[in-house]
Order: structure tokens, then sequence, then C-alpha cells
């Protein structure tokens, strides 16, 4: 499937080089625009495949921003507290509020997506669930916030080769001891 969604579009380092300082000032620019407006509440999921770079762009966004402004998330397994409430608590109270952007890792999309790809649910289930969350996105959208979705994919080899390299970095490789 995502075979078909790779455009084959690509960005050369230096050519990258070249823009980053006007792509950050742009970025900058918004920022503040966002905040001086006051009205408007950003929201951006990055969603995907391990080693696809979404961490990595988080990061850059973070580093590039006024972090006074932002709000990172993550989110692993539901706690307890999380599964005693109401399906959407958690990305509900996580919000940033108007005026301000919300960048989040792994979200609402991973769940379903996951099972659905390891067929853990039927069909059905994982269209009800997509239905659940573009209902609470309508609801997002429907009181002003700009909702911005990024799948982050990397092609078989070229993910395989990234965990490669990640797995010898100590700060994000897993050492299991014997």
């Amino acid at each position: 499937m995502f075979e078909t969604a790779e455009l084959g579009q690509k960005v050369s380092k230096p050519e990258f080089k070249k823009q980053e300082l006007h792509l950050w000032k742009e970025l900058l620019r918004i920022q503040r625009e966002v905040r001086e407006y006051g009205r408007l509440q950003i929201i951006i999921d990055f969603a995907g495949v391990h080693g696809a770079g979404k961490r990595s762009t988080i990061n850059l966004l973070n580093k590039w921003m006024d972090a006074r402004w932002i709000r990172t998330r993550a989110y692993a397994e539901p706690s307890q507290e999380e599964r005693d409430r109401p399906a959407y608590w958690r990305f509900w109270r996580d919000l940033p509020p108007q005026g301000e952007i919300g960048l989040y890792l792994s979200g609402r999309y991973s769940r379903p997506l996951l099972d659905h790809v390891y067929e853990n649910i039927a069909d059905a289930e994982f269209d009800e669930r997509l239905d659940r969350i573009n209902a609470f996105e309508q609801t997002l959208a429907d009181d002003g916030a700009l909702l911005m979705k990024f799948w982050m994919h990397l092609g078989r080899k070229a993910q395989k080769k990234r965990l490669k390299s990640l797995e010898s970095d100590p700060l994000v490789g897993y050492v299991q001891e014997s």
C-alpha cells in the first residue's frame, strides 16, 4: 500500500541547508502570528513506522520554535487512570490552548493502525475506531483548531538501514545484558 504513496520527492542536503534559515524564520513568524492572534489552536500529529524520523522531526521543531508556546507529547500504552476514563480523555487533556501549538507522537491513530496491521481487530472494528477519531477531530475543527497529520514512512530497505544505525547509537539503541 505505501509503495504507491512514495512520491519520490526528495530534497538534497545541500538544497535543505540553503533553505534552512528561511524555513526557520518562517516557522517562527507563523508561531508568533498564531500566538498574537490567540484564537487558533494548532495540533500536529506524527505517526508512522519505526525509524522513519518522527522523533527527529519533533526534536527539530522544538529546537526551531519558541518552546514557551509548544506542547509536545508522546503516547505509550494508556495508564490505568486513562483506561478508567473516556477513550479520548488523555488526548483531550493534552491539547494546547488557543494561540499555541501541540506536537504529538503516536497519538490517536497508532493503536488502531497497529491492531489492524497485526490483525488483532476485525475490519468493522477498525472502521469504527477511525470513525470515532474522525468525530473527535471534527469536534476540534468545529472549535477552530487546525489539525495537521503526518504519516512518516520508509521503504523496507531504508527502514532496516535506519534501525541498524539507531541500534548502535547509545542514546537510542537498546542493549540487552546477559
